[in-house]
């Protein structure tokens, strides 16, 4: 059985980043680095009435456009993959979450964490129900529920491993078509950064 890390964490900070590179290849949509402000108006421009599939590898970013995207994801009925090696982390999760299906490839990651406010270090409590909600409207996996449900009753950042019994594994997907699509740019905007885990503990700090 798979090991999946999955860090508690969901961030809110302030330091100029680049926003994710988001482009469409045939039925394929791929979002990749730092998730930042507007970059769910780029993927909405990239959206269609065909089924597509999102690939992700991402260490996060913003809440908000996470979830915009999440949302337009799971009304079109598209399908999520974190593939092989890949991450997905932080806010990366709530466009996961949305796939319809929703899949990890071959030692791909996760981790999460609670939502926290500008330049904070603990937990935005504010932020716990409509966090909660989402992560029950799209279905979400109980184990990642009740990650949330940790992250919020520790305060602040935690790393906990979990066995992926529960999370879908990878399944075939549809071929991408020859014809690729324009990739799309975005505007310079403000996002926050996200630093490498310096702990593999069960209840090791980290930062971001």
């Amino acid at each position: 059985m798979r090991t999946l890390p999955l860090i508690l964490a969901w961030a809110l900070a302030s330091t100029p980043a680049a926003a994710a590179a988001i482009y469409r290849n045939g039925n394929n949509i791929y979002l990749s680095g730092e998730i930042a402000e507007h970059d769910d108006e780029v993927f909405e421009h990239l959206v269609s009435d065909e089924r597509l599939v999102v690939h992700l590898d991402s260490g996060g970013g913003r809440v908000i456009p996470a979830r915009r995207i999440g949302n337009s994801i799971r009304l079109r009925g598209y399908a999520t993959i974190v593939p092989a090696n890949a991450t997905c982390g932080s806010a990366c999760t709530f466009i996961w979450v949305a796939g319809t299906p929703r899949t990890l490839g071959e030692n791909a990651r996760m981790y999460m964490h609670c939502v926290r406010l500008l330049g904070a270090r603990v937990c935005d409590e504010s932020s716990k129900e409509p966090t909660m909600a989402y992560l029950r409207g799209m279905g979400a996996p109980q184990s990642m529920i009740n990650l949330e449900h940790g992250a919020y009753a520790l305060g602040t950042e935690a790393t906990l491993w979990v066995p992926t019994e529960g999370l879908p594994a990878d399944v075939p997907l549809p071929r991408p078509r020859p014809a690729v699509s324009r990739i799309a740019a975005a505007p310079e905007r403000i996002s926050r950064p996200f630093c490498p885990i310096v702990s593999t503990v069960t209840l090791g700090l980290f930062c971001f």
